[in-house]
């Protein structure tokens, strides 16, 4: 099966393995072994990594899927130079690691991890895009904040106070 992904997190596994935790575009986040990734002389692991959009192909495995091909698409790491870039394009990784269960894809989620790797790699501002990533990701995943609740309640009750007051 062919995946569109980027890597999320690398773990070592046995002495020559590791295990990836990736977001795909078709079933969301998987973890996938990838056998003998850790030798030095492994051709598939420089195609891996965070800020690279690779083409993954995986075969199922009794515990985890087996990474059996991968193929680099796009890097997204023009922000090298920048720590501060670097930083937040973990913390957005991290932030959908956090958020998302196994085998549950979201293309809008997909799009906006996506969206916001690139704006991070063109030299946009590291602190806005991270703000917007944190705005736009719990809608995407059909959540509501706390807050925003709390402010539409706010408001329903002023209007009804304005209502009864008139």
């Amino acid at each position: 099966m062919l995946l569109t992904s980027t890597v999320l997190r690398v773990r070592p596994h046995r002495e020559h393995d590791r295990l990836y935790t990736i977001y795909t575009k078709e079933r969301g986040k998987l973890t996938v072994l990838g056998v003998g990734h850790a030798k030095i002389t492994s051709k598939l692991a420089g195609h891996l990594g965070p800020f690279v959009i690779s083409e993954l192909s995986v075969v199922p495995g009794r515990v985890w899927d087996k990474l059996t091909a991968a193929e680099a698409l796009q890097s997204l790491g023009g922000f090298a130079q920048s720590l501060q870039a670097v930083g937040s394009g973990f913390y957005i990784l991290e932030l959908v690691d956090a958020l998302t269960r196994e085998n549950q894809p979201n293309e809008l989620l997909w799009e906006l991890l996506l969206h916001s790797l690139a704006a991070l790699g063109s030299g946009e501002n590291p602190s806005a895009t991270v703000s917007d990533f944190e705005a736009r990701v719990l809608p995407t995943l059909g959540e509501h904040p706390p807050l925003l609740e709390h402010i539409n309640r706010e408001l329903k009750s002023a209007r009804l106070f304005e209502r009864s007051a008139v």
